[in-house]
């Protein structure tokens, strides 16, 4: 059974300090590629079961297309990985599946203020050559959180920015201006 196959987070459900007033953000409670390879299976701690297609993962940076062969979940439900078969690993947040499953769902809201930040701190990362994964080993803050970030899909507390500024090396107001 497909469920048996699935891997359970081990650390307790925890409310998220996102900005969405009084919103908990769901965890990864089980992720697992189905029968197939061709959906990522997806439980959230709130009881929720998605079937992502996996080719809702070309958006994801590093995907390179090859098929899916494992699936697990990482930063303690923050994210899920899905490693293809040439080696290629992508991590993901609960909001994607969300995005791609749920149609009520709201991604980014106030998503031009975010989208223009998030965008400053890819081009300074790009440029220094670091990678998400780089980036994540200098703030601490995981690469699913991370790439939100970058993509416009999370407002950043300042302390956020502070992290992401000194690690990229440039002074936080460098993140908010062009």
């Amino acid at each position: 059974m497909v469920r048996a196959a699935l891997q359970r987070r081990q650390t307790p459900r925890s409310a998220n300090s996102g900005s969405n007033k009084g919103y908990i953000e769901p965890r990864f409670d089980y992720v697992v590629l189905g029968p197939r390879k061709d959906v990522v299976l997806c439980k959230f701690d709130n009881g929720a079961l998605y079937e992502l297609p996996v080719a809702a993962l070309e958006c994801a940076e590093g995907w390179d297309g090859s098929a899916a062969v494992a699936a697990r979940v990482v930063e303690h439900g923050l994210g899920a990985m899905v490693k293809s078969a040439s080696g290629a690993r992508v991590e993901f947040a609960p909001d994607l599946v969300l995005y791609h499953c749920e149609p009520r769902y709201a991604w980014g809201e106030g998503a031009s203020r975010t989208s223009r930040i998030g965008g400053r701190i890819r081009r300074l990362r790009e440029r220094g050559g670091m990678s998400l994964e780089d980036l994540s080993a200098k703030t601490g803050i995981a690469v699913p959180n991370l790439s939100r970030l970058e993509h416009g899909k999370h407002s950043p507390m300042l302390a956020t920015l502070q992290k992401v500024a000194r690690a990229l090396r440039v002074a936080p107001r460098a993140l908010l201006t062009d």
